[in-house]
């Protein structure tokens, strides 16, 4: 799981490297201290020393966590080039329309493979059909944005910015699970915030 929270330095390599995407060196210094944010909530408060990160590095759930981080940067580069190639005049429309294709894919194929492999879930899903809907609306939404962001800014900045959901996450789970903040999650949040805010500098500078 930490491995996979790479995914924004990745997304600026990729970013860099399909669409030609060049930051500034204070987005940059963001996305770093975001990711060490990040990589601080995610380690769970465990200390490794740069020799056992190094070892971890070519074991087999790191390489699934980063290969993990590689597809969803990939993700992001993807999309915002099928928006660069349509031809509308809002660029938050073609966001729109390229979301639509995708969710439409996506359901096609979740639901064929459902429908071979475990066609009772069909039945469940319908059962509990308002919770589900909920759910979908949800992610509906929280993709429609992630989409628009991409549409009209730097792929690695919407990435860094996006980091701000572990903000809401860790603040519901106080509020309305009572679950307690330890320390390392504050440093996290701390960093993550600190990089957020430098490269929202870095972008408007």
């Amino acid at each position: 799981t930490a491995f996979a929270k790479t995914e924004t330095v990745q997304a600026a390599i990729f970013a860099w490297l399909v669409l030609g995407e060049r930051l500034t060196g204070l987005v940059v210094a963001g996305i770093c201290v975001g990711v060490a944010g990040v990589l601080a909530l995610a380690l769970g408060g465990r200390k490794l020393s740069p020799r056992e990160i190094a070892t971890s590095l070519v074991q087999p759930a790191a390489l699934c966590g980063l290969g993990t981080g590689a597809l969803f940067s990939l993700t992001g580069v993807m999309v915002k080039r099928a928006t660069l190639h349509l031809t509308m005049p809002d660029p938050v429309a073609e966001a729109l329309v390229t979301l639509l294709v995708v969710l439409v894919l996506q359901t096609a194929m979740l639901g064929t493979y459902v429908a071979v492999r475990e066609p009772k879930t069909w039945g469940r899903v319908a059962a509990t059909w308002r919770a589900s809907g909920q759910v979908g609306l949800l992610a509906a939404l929280g993709s429609a944005c992630w989409f628009t962001g991409f549409a009209t800014a730097p792929v690695a900045l919407v990435r860094v910015v996006g980091q701000v959901e572990v903000l809401f996450t860790l603040g519901f789970s106080r509020l309305m699970l009572r679950e307690p903040t330890k320390s390392h999650e504050v440093l996290g949040l701390l960093l993550v915030t600190a990089g957020v805010v430098l490269a929202l500098l870095g972008a408007l500078g």
